[in-house]
């Protein structure tokens, strides 16, 4: 009976020794955290078609599915997440167990001249408190991996918003220009009219040239939409040649809410500095992981001979290389330091950038009342007032071409500023690790 209340609390010992693992506080938020994010990347990739007329949320939606850059950085988070049961677990070395049985002609029971003994592997066995500690290194290891895929989430978000407003961009200049051009071949057809009631023919001439020019523009654009769409279609991971209809118009403008609001959350959010928040925590761990190589390891061990031994025993594990302990301990405060200096310094650039951002927004606001209440009116009725002078032969060519192109530019300059516009609202969630949209009156 004896015999095998023996054996079978010698053959539970891995069990007992495997079971442990001293998982730092936090490490289940982590986790759900991370199941969350990743719930698209568990179930079979089916990338949802776009619509016959897409918007830059359809545009976003495929891209966070199907980039693969984003989904390494997420499989990379949960690897990082792995690691801290490895890093916390304990003991922290193999168990090793033993089996002799002692040949004798002396008449003893086998029980008697069996040895059973255990113990650990060469490695030596650490202090709990050493995998507790190396736990939360691994642990703020991961949540800063968990940070560098929101960034790369908001970086990617910003180059579709980006990409598709360019796209847009491209679209409203490609029928500026179109339009442009039905303007000039009416210019033709009363250059011809007054050469006809004997004017110069050079304005013929000087007529025909802008309306080649205007074509040879017409054709940049369209290159232009060609590489863009290209560009487009790699981040979504479809053909390059795939369809991509141009949008009508430029997406309608996002609000925003106050700027004093907005100033107040600025780069509370930044996963950026999450980051580096994060990392200056690791380090702070790590040093107490250092600190802790002061103190004895021991390799405890035991062993039983049938009924006429038993025996119990441990060695002490004590630090030799003192001088390589201060030195683990003075590289891992300096490196506190220097992180500690960079997250300093990120985060006075970054709100500044976000300060610099926001400002520009306003700018291109400005601009956008300015050129649609004022100057494209005006530029306007300037054009049509030179069409009608130079149809009576009051006024030279060459003013009736710079009236086109003042209108020209002005509707040119009026659609870039709204793009502008959408394009550092985007810069600005990118570097606040938010979205506009959730930003609400009276968030903390």
């Amino acid at each position: 009976m004896k015999r095998r209340r023996h054996l079978s609390l010698f053959l539970s010992l891995p069990l007992i020794f495997g079971a442990c693992t001293l998982r730092p506080e936090g490490t289940f938020m982590e986790q759900n955290r991370a199941a969350r994010e990743g719930e698209a990347y568990r179930l079979p990739k089916q990338l949802p078609e776009l619509p016959e007329k897409p918007t830059w949320r359809d545009l976003l939606h495929r891209a966070f599915l199907a980039n693969g850059e984003l989904e390494a950085g997420y499989h990379e988070w949960r690897a990082a997440l792995s690691r801290v049961d490895k890093e916390a677990a304990w003991p922290n070395t193999s168990l090793r167990l033993g089996f002799e049985s002692m040949f004798t002609r002396e008449a003893m029971k086998s029980w008697d001249r069996t040895t059973l003994s255990a113990g650990f592997t060469n490695d030596a066995l650490t202090l709990p408190m050493k995998a507790a500690q190396s736990g939360k290194v691994a642990l703020a290891e991961a949540r800063a991996a968990g940070e560098r895929f929101f960034s790369g989430k908001f970086a990617l978000q910003r180059k579709v918003l980006e990409g598709w407003l360019e796209y847009a961009l491209a679209g409203a200049r490609l029928r500026t220009e179109r339009e442009n051009i039905e303007l000039l071949r009416i210019v033709v057809q009363i250059a011809e009219a007054r050469v006809r009631a004997g004017a110069p023919q050079q304005d013929l001439i000087k007529a025909q040239l802008e309306c080649e020019r205007t074509e040879n523009a017409l054709l940049t654009i369209e290159a232009e939409i060609r590489q863009l769409k290209s560009m487009l279609n790699a981040l979504l991971a479809r053909d390059p040649d795939a369809t991509l209809p141009l949008p009508d118009t430029l997406p309608p403008p996002r609000d925003l809410p106050r700027d004093e609001l907005l100033l107040k959350i600025a780069v509370a959010n930044s996963p950026e500095l999450s980051e580096l928040s994060r990392r200056v925590e690791g380090q702070e761990d790590a040093l107490e992981r250092a600190k802790m190589m002061y103190l004895p390891d021991i390799s405890p061990a035991f062993s039983i001979t049938g009924s006429i031994a038993k025996t119990i025993g441990a060695m002490i594990m004590l630090p030799s290389n003192l001088a390589a302990v201060r030195a683990e301990v003075a590289q891992m405060r300096s490196m506190v330091r220097a992180t500690e200096a960079m997250l300093r310094q990120t985060k006075l650039e970054r709100h500044a950038e976000f300060v610099a951002t926001l400002v520009g927004v306003r700018d291109y606001e400005r601009q956008i009342e300015l050129f649609r209440e004022r100057i494209v009116p005006s530029s306007r009725l300037v054009m049509e007032l030179s069409e009608q002078s130079y149809a009576s032969g009051r006024t030279e060519f060459m003013e009736l071409i710079d009236s086109h192109h003042l209108f020209t530019e002005s509707r040119l300059a009026l659609l870039e500023a709204s793009a502008g516009r959408e394009k550092k609202i985007a810069a600005l969630e990118a570097l606040a690790g938010v979205d506009v949209e959730a930003i609400r009156e009276g968030t903390n």
